[in-house]
Order: C-alpha cells, then structure tokens, then sequence
C-alpha cells in the first residue's frame, strides 16, 4: 500500500530569478572571467609570480603598463568576491523574509541605491563597460517585488 504524497512546501520565491540573483551572477561572472580571458588572467598570474604580497604598491609611485593591468585585473576579481557575497546574502535575505512573511519581499532600497550611485560613477568615468549594467540592477531591485506566499506566480 502505498502512502499519499504530501506536498512540498517551498518558498514561491526560490525558482524566480530576481535581482539578487543578478547580483550573485554578476558577481561570478567577474570571478570566472579573469580564468577564461588572458587579458584578465596574465596580469593576475604575473602578479602572483612576481610576489602577490605588495605587488601592487607602485602603482602610484611607478606606473607602468603592466602593473595597471594588474591592478585593473585584481581590482575586477575582487569586485566579483564582493559582489558574489552581496548576491548571496540578498538571496538569502529574499528567500527568509520571503518565507516569514505573507506580504511581497522589496530589497533594501538603500542597497538599490548604492548600486545606482556605483554605477553612475563608474559609467561617467568609463561609459563602455558592466558599469552601466550596475545602474539597470540598482534600477531593478527599486522597482522588484516578490509575490507574496501563496499567490501563483
């Protein structure tokens, strides 16, 4: 005899992508990235084989070529581990709020705020680049609202 199923009860929220979810990627993507590209991937392994620590310390006192590529390669990793963590915890954020509460989960606009300004300030500096892709995310996550539990999406 055979038991009846019972169903699974699962966050509404956990199949959608959202803008956490944007956060996260854009985050791993700027970590894998610098393995695929050798534009990204000489200069950090040059910096590594020359020795990482204080490697980068004559960028102001001695520029040259390479230690800018190194420090743009460097600064476009990092930027991806923080962007990963962030995206994380506002998945989990989404996800436990999501869970608790019967009304539509927003992301902090004050995040949604700080990315727009991110964005704005690198795309001034430098127009052709992910800069701009900042702005439409801080743009998404004012404007995102999650169903609330219980409604079909």
């Amino acid at each position: 005899m055979s038991k009846p199923s019972t169903p699974k009860t699962r966050s509404p929220l956990s199949t959608k992508f959202n803008p956490a979810d944007a956060l996260f990627y854009t985050g791993v993507t700027h970590c894998v990235l610098p393995l695929l590209l050798p534009t990204l991937r000489n200069p950090l392994v040059s910096l590594i084989r020359g020795g990482y620590f204080n490697g980068l310390s004559k960028v102001v006192s001695a520029p040259t070529a390479l230690l800018f590529a190194q420090s743009n390669a460097f600064w476009f990793t990092v930027t991806g581990v923080a962007f990963t963590i962030a995206g994380r915890a506002l998945q989990c954020y989404v996800r436990d709020v999501g869970a608790l509460s019967p009304r539509p989960v927003r992301i902090p606009r004050g995040i949604a705020w700080a990315l727009i300004a991110l964005g704005a300030v690198g795309a001034a500096a430098t127009p052709v680049s992910g800069f701009v892709l900042l702005l439409a995310q801080g743009s998404w996550m004012l404007t995102w609202e999650s169903k609330p539990v219980g409604k079909d999406a």
